[in-house]
């Protein structure tokens, strides 16, 4: 089954998923990777989200990571693979 068509069957919330391959698109065909990388790790809210269901990354992240050195660093770098791979779905 498609994203797409999962979409259209998502009734988990009264606001539909965020097409994350439209993101270029959406910000006049340009990716700001700078912004995405925000709302990963959580420094940006995204307001469509309401109540923050969705994981701040970048807790979990340094969650991981709080027993080796540079945690935060290195919890920044997973969100900009993140960002990295979304880039590479844009349409």
């Amino acid at each position: 089954m498609s994203w797409t068509h999962r979409k259209r069957e998502w009734t988990g919330c009264c606001v539909a998923p965020t097409d994350l391959t439209t993101l270029a698109r959406r910000s006049g065909e340009r990716f700001d990777e700078a912004a995405v990388m925000a709302v990963i790790y959580g420094r940006r809210a995204v307001a469509t989200h309401g109540l923050r269901e969705m994981p701040v990354w970048g807790e979990v992240f340094e969650a991981e990571l709080q027993d080796q050195r540079y945690p935060q660093y290195t919890g920044s770098l997973r969100s900009r693979v993140l960002a990295d791979y979304l880039k590479t779905l844009q349409h």
